[in-house]
């Protein structure tokens, strides 16, 4: 049962469509009182969108895709990167958690009750990162996107469509760089099968791990109307801490790439209001020259790694 208020409440499902962006979208313009929380998904999405207007590939029927309206007229322009995060976090936290608890599946009840199994399952958590903007990975891996669509009135934020798309049982991708819930636990299994044996822990190793798609929507939801709330009681700082605390690279040197195919090191310092990315940059790593700071915007530079 969904355990929230509004969020999902009014739930919409299509066998298939192009974009439940783009449907939600032209369902709300045909309806001005549609209410808000009003989540649409599909099992088959033809045309996703992604950042960039990159297109979001997902095999049917084996992954998450939906989008949700929200109203967040309480929300400045100015502030407009607030709604990134605070979805970001949601989808994070939710899938950090259904792969604990898939774990406790795996090898005993309750994981937490081992310190063995606790302080695998501990640094396992912080393997889910959010990358600026609205990807989340899995250990260098995009294991879900995120794609917020916003119609402004005036200085305010009328309305968000928040499209996510989350690979959850998909096995096979054309790209190295993707992966999902039941790939990391295959992956997760293996590595750990013959220490955890040793342990005398293991429960149940040959078992299927298909994870049931319709439970991580009730709980992507749930906690994406607990940020919601906590954004709109102004509670920005506890939360934008957070996200930094579970920001991919923040702090750390890294390599990056502009439009014109130059290579630079850069190290996160901070992520705007507006929802530019901040850094010290150095042509060399080595050098002793003051970094430079540079602001970027969501087509103004690529992550290496």
């Amino acid at each position: 049962m969904l355990e929230t208020l509004f969020i999902g409440q009014n739930l919409i499902r299509l066998p298939i469509c192009d974009s439940t962006n783009t449907v939600l979208a032209n369902l709300s313009t045909q309806n001005n009182f549609l209410a808000e929380g009003t989540t649409l998904i599909t099992q088959h999405q033809t045309a996703g969108r992604g950042q960039r207007g990159n297109v979001w590939e997902a095999k049917a029927g084996e992954n998450l895709t939906f989008s949700v309206l929200l109203k967040p007229s309480f929300l400045a322009i100015s502030n407009i990167f607030a709604l990134n995060i605070f979805v970001a976090l949601a989808v994070r936290k939710a899938l950090s958690e259904v792969f604990f608890e898939k774990m406790g599946e795996i090898f005993i009840e309750n994981p937490t009750e081992n310190p063995f199994l606790n302080e695998i399952f501990k640094n396992n958590e912080n393997d889910f990162k959010v990358k600026w903007a609205n990807d989340i990975l899995y250990k260098n891996q995009k294991i879900a996107g995120i794609l917020i669509e916003n119609t402004l009135k005036g200085t305010h934020i009328a309305q968000s469509i928040v499209g996510i798309g989350i690979n959850i049982n998909q096995m096979i991708f054309d790209t190295p760089t993707a992966t999902s819930l039941l790939k990391i636990t295959n992956d997760y299994k293996t590595t750990y099968q013959e220490i955890i044996t040793n342990e005398g822990f293991t429960k149940k190793m040959a078992q299927d791990f298909t994870y049931i798609l319709e439970y991580i929507l009730h709980k992507v939801l749930k906690h994406l109307e607990y940020y919601y709330l906590c954004m709109k009681k102004s509670d920005f700082l506890a939360q934008k801490e957070e996200y930094f605390a579970h920001l991919f690279q923040y702090n750390i040197w890294a390599k990056y790439k502009l439009p014109n195919e130059d290579i630079f090191f850069g190290k996160i310092t901070q992520i705007t209001k507006e929802g530019y990315l901040e850094m010290e940059i150095k042509n060399e790593l080595e050098t002793t020259e003051k970094p430079k700071i540079g602001r970027f915007g969501l087509k103004e530079i690529t992550f290496l790694y």
